[in-house]
């Protein structure tokens, strides 16, 4: 593979849409819709505040997937994903982690468990994403 938009595209969008599209679509069912249009009130600058979480929530989504590709790859147990399966593993992928978010629970008993419940559904829900996903080398 000498091309890497096919897979890089799909990668660095798709959560973005997920997430960004989720927001919106709540914020205009749940209210707040005609004052996010004609950019007054209150509700656009929730709705501005909620779209930025949802992108720090997409950024380390990106790198986790990223990181899953290329350690499947480098294990020669799967390709990059590229066309239709990329896009939908990358679209799916914010499910994946409110999943095993929710698969985690709370140990919010100590600091360090409450990070790790945090932390570490990112790079396994990309795994499991990539690992259903993806196609064999």
């Amino acid at each position: 593979m000498t091309d890497f938009a096919p897979w890089l595209r799909p990668t660095l969008l798709g959560p973005f849409i997920t997430l960004f599209g989720l927001v919106s679509v709540s914020h205009a069912l749940l209210g707040g819709a005609a004052d996010a249009l004609l950019l007054a009130g209150h509700e656009f600058d929730t709705w501005l505040v909620a779209m930025l979480f949802a992108g720090m929530i997409a950024s380390p989504i990106v790198v986790s997937l990223i990181v899953a590709d290329v350690m499947l790859l480098a294990a020669k147990m799967r390709r990059l994903p590229t066309g239709f399966g990329a896009w939908l593993g990358s679209l799916l992928a914010p499910f994946a982690l409110f999943f095993a978010w929710h698969l985690v629970g709370d140990h919010g008993e100590t600091m360090l468990g409450a990070v790790l419940a945090f932390a570490l559904p990112f790079p396994a829900s990309a795994l499991a994403i990539r690992f259903v996903l993806g196609r064999k080398p």
